[in-house]
């Protein structure tokens, strides 16, 4: 699920990006598109970072209750 997430986002970004490159300007609904892409690459990169030091390093992370 990481990994279609993450090559469809990045699939959505290069084809903005590269259309932007070659027509020298680039539309709104194009630049909302590359730009809600690049958001979701760094939301899955954060979260996989997360998930990996949670799993390798439990200290790093407390558990402390709250009530």
């Amino acid at each position: 699920e990481f990994i279609i997430g993450m090559l469809g986002n990045v699939f959505i970004g290069l084809v903005n990006c590269s259309e932007w490159v070659r027509n020298r300007e680039i539309s709104l609904a194009d630049f909302i598109l590359t730009c809600l892409a690049i958001s979701r690459i760094s939301q899955l990169l954060v979260s996989s970072f997360e998930s990996f030091m949670m799993g390798l390093s439990p200290p790093f992370y407390p558990t402390h209750k709250l009530a």
